[in-house]
């Protein structure tokens, strides 16, 4: 189960493009500079921080699933839920020293479970054929 060695230059540039975006969009809205004055439901917010860090998983899985270190399935997911509940931990931390943002646990909570989630369903999506791109991961999957 461990990913193929050739690897497209440019999809890994593409991959890890889209995922420092991600990571930059998270980091400019905890600084307050995007989308922080909107009226929300009560607790909307937590629904953000869970599809956010699910994509985020999805991103640094797709990143790391682009270089050509050879590591299986597991030790890609294991790598990328604990990249991005880093990210998280930072993400709050960064909050506790920007003026009126604070740190809060269960966004943390949320971030965690979305990651777990997102990157469950898309390798569960990719090991049953999801895309003609991911026939690769589909294929490590049925071996």
């Amino acid at each position: 189960m461990a990913c193929p060695s050739t690897v497209n230059g440019r999809g890994v540039y593409f991959h890890w493009l889209m995922l420092i975006g991600l990571c930059a969009l998270i980091f400019a809205q905890s600084h307050g500079l995007v989308l922080t004055n909107l009226p929300l439901p009560v607790h909307f917010d937590k629904v953000l921080h869970f599809i956010c860090f699910a994509l985020l998983a999805v991103l640094f899985y797709r990143a790391y699933h682009s270089l050509p270190f050879g590591a299986s399935v597991r030790i890609l997911f294991i790598l990328s839920i604990l990249s991005t509940i880093g990210y998280a931990v930072g993400d709050e931390l960064h909050q506790r020293f920007v003026p009126l943002r604070v740190a809060d646990k269960w966004d943390l909570l949320a971030d965690g479970a979305g990651a777990l989630f997102g990157l469950a369903l898309y390798l569960l999506w990719c090991c049953r054929g999801g895309r003609g791109r991911s026939l690769r991961l589909a294929n490590q999957c049925r071996s």
